[in-house]
Formats: structure tokens, sequence, C-alpha cells
């Protein structure tokens, strides 16, 4: 079965036993192989706002609500960084139009 990404962001992400662990927030995809190798969790894992990293190998299941990761889950935080843009070449947007 598959899943569109914008069904799946916001889904909770929740350990077996219950424990809130946050929110789908994105997808990482490995470029060579089309999959997906990460979820991105934000928020809610002991109260912390951090965003979290869960491989797909400690998903046990997505139901229609939910994403439930293996009790023990190991997890990677990151820090996401502003992308920056790059300056459009003069004369594309201007205000002399």
């Amino acid at each position: 079965m598959n899943i569109a990404f914008s069904k799946l962001n916001g889904f909770h992400v929740e350990t077996q036993s219950g424990m809130e662990l946050g929110k789908v927030s994105d997808c990482i995809i490995d470029k060579k192989t089309h999959s997906v190798t990460h979820y991105e969790v934000k928020g809610g894992h002991l109260g912390s706002r951090k965003t979290m990293l869960v491989h797909t190998s400690q998903v046990i299941k997505i139901s229609r609500e939910s994403v439930i990761v293996k009790d023990g889950v190991s997890f990677q935080e990151t820090k996401k960084q502003p992308q920056k843009t790059p300056p459009l070449p003069q004369g594309i947007l201007s205000s002399d139009s």
C-alpha cells in the first residue's frame, strides 16, 4: 500500500507502548534508490521541541492516523539549516517592468 506524503505529514509518531514522540514533518529520500530512509519527527519527545530522524527500520506500521515505531527506538536529533535562496539575475524581477 502506498501513501502520499501530503497525507502522512502531521501523523502522530508513537512507540509500541504508546509514548508520543511527535509528528511527522518531513521524510528523507535516498537519491539512488528513490526510497524513504528516515522520517523527520518534530516535538513531543519528553517535552522536547527538537527535530528527530527516525530510520524506516524502526517503523513497525503506519496506521490511518499514526506511525508506530519500536519501543526503545533510536533516533538522531537534527537541526535544519535554512536554505539560502540564490540571488536572481539582475532584471528578472524589478519594479521597472
